[in-house]
């Protein structure tokens, strides 16, 4: 196998592939199968060395990935239902999702800064009247004969609203 410096580890390699033998069983060795040994050599060497060729292909197409064990994990973890090939493993290993980026503290407040700021603030503003338009609804209705400032009359919908946003009875007056 290869131990070329961007090339994974054999150790590596070893625990993958009896990884992928375990989920697969006799399906995962059936993808890689051995060529015809020739006359002379003996047969179980041929096939060690047919295997490690392969896996030193997985090694330098994985190599990319010392540095990122997890994503192997992650394929391994996520395995298709049938054996994937190489680029099908790259790829599963290519999803691994990114791990969130750590988040900084919070800058702490300049108490120098705080006691500037506040001290620019309007802290004595008026207390907001939320119903003073509503209040002029009812009074272009009394004093205006129900005709507002756009030469519209009063809907009885917005008559209803003012009176009983204002409390009034049905005759004009406070409950």
């Amino acid at each position: 196998m290869s131990n070329h410096a961007s090339s994974l580890p054999e150790r590596w390699v070893h625990s993958l592939w009896t990884e992928l033998g375990a989920n697969y069983g006799a399906r995962w060795p059936r993808q890689f199968p051995v060529p015809p040994c020739p006359p002379g050599v003996d047969a179980a060497k041929h096939a060690a060395d047919h295997i490690a060729g392969i896996q030193a292909v997985w090694a330098k197409r994985l190599g990319h990935l010392q540095s990122n064990p997890g994503a192997l994990r992650y394929a391994l973890d996520h395995l298709p239902e049938n054996p994937p090939t190489l680029p099908e493993f790259a790829a599963l290993c290519n999803r691994r999702p990114d791990r969130p980026a750590p988040a900084l503290d919070a800058p702490k407040a300049d108490p120098k800064r705080v006691q500037q700021v506040l001290a620019g603030l309007d802290t004595k503003r008026a207390p907001v009247d939320r119903l003073a338009p509503l209040r002029a609804l009812h009074d272009r209705d009394v004093n205006h004969g129900g005709v507002l400032a756009n030469g519209k009359t009063i809907t009885l919908a917005q008559r209803a609203t003012y009176r009983q946003a204002l409390g009034l009875n049905a005759f004009g007056g406070g409950e």
